[in-house]
């Protein structure tokens, strides 16, 4: 019977990797976020993103970049590949942009398992805006025209009105918090951001609620161009715990689910203490009636 012992150990030991899927979705493997991006010009942007690995096992060749273009959810662009070493890694690129024009940017991990599957994860897309770069309209009387040209319509430039060009309504989250660092299973907390419409005009804009990088609740905001307001959540969790929490892609903070909360352990624990009186007493009791 010894001999056969390593036998049934080393099977004890690999059924349970047979259970293991061969093929893991790669929004598991890692979580993803796009910035928002900074040092807008009407060429140029720098753009960042977070990753973070939260693979068990080895993963190999782990390299990011950025897709952009100009329709939403649709790139013809991408920056350089970067490598990423650590499991949880900052990263950014300066991208080439058009004047006039709004992008659509995204981070993009790919990355190959020990076995050479390769894994693909995306990170939430952001916006950016040239707009504000477009070259003014010009009129005449009641018909728009480009700036005059010599032997053309003879229309004299002192007689050409620059107008204001028109710049789109462009949303930003400023800020965003959790209101509480701990809760009870299934109770809510509220998450606070704070959104502007940076652009020139009236607009809506959809305002999404990230709880560890997964999509948990949305809401539409309406803002006219310049002002500010505040939107809220309310979200919760079941499972114990910690909860990182977004609001688009602005870090909020984190919370942690308990299986106790202080007022929970509170009557536990007078509870415990009734109950450790009244058997302390029974013994006192008994004991006097002994000696008796």
């Amino acid at each position: 019977m010894r001999k056969f012992l390593p036998l049934v150990l080393a099977l004890m030991l690999i059924a349970p990797l047979s259970l293991v899927p061969s093929v893991v979705s790669a929004q598991h493997l890692f979580l993803v976020i796009t910035h928002a991006a900074t040092n807008v010009t009407c060429t140029s942007a720098t753009v960042s993103a977070t990753v973070e690995d939260r693979c068990p096992c080895a993963v190999l060749n782990k390299v990011v970049h950025f897709d952009y273009g100009t329709s939403p959810g649709q790139y013809t662009q991408q920056t350089s590949d970067q490598n990423l070493d650590g499991d949880s890694v900052d990263f950014s690129a300066d991208i080439t942009l058009l004047p006039c024009q709004l992008y659509y940017v995204r981070a993009h991990v790919t990355c190959h398992d020990q076995a050479g599957n390769p894994f693909e994860c995306f990170g939430n897309e952001i916006m950016i805006s040239t707009m504000f770069c477009c070259p003014p309209a010009v009129t005449h009387g009641s018909s728009s025209v480009g700036s005059g040209t010599p032997g053309g319509s003879g229309v004299q430039p002192s007689s050409i009105i620059g107008l204001r060009p028109y710049l789109p309504p462009l949303f930003e989250v400023q800020s965003a918090t959790v209101a509480a660092a701990k809760a009870a299973p299934g109770e809510m907390v509220e998450v606070t951001a704070m959104v502007t419409n940076k652009g020139g005009s009236n607009g809506t804009s959809k305002i999404i609620l990230y709880v560890n990088g997964q999509e948990a609740d949305s809401k539409g905001i309406a803002l006219s161009g310049g002002q500010s307001a505040p939107i809220s959540f309310k979200v919760s969790r079941n499972d114990p715990g910690t909860y990182q929490v977004h609001v688009n892609s602005v870090a909020a903070g984190s919370f942690t689910v308990d299986l106790f909360n202080s007022s929970d352990m509170l009557i536990y624990g007078s509870i415990a203490l009734f109950v450790i009186g009244m058997l302390g007493l029974l013994y006192y009791i008994m004991k006097r009636r002994t000696a008796v």
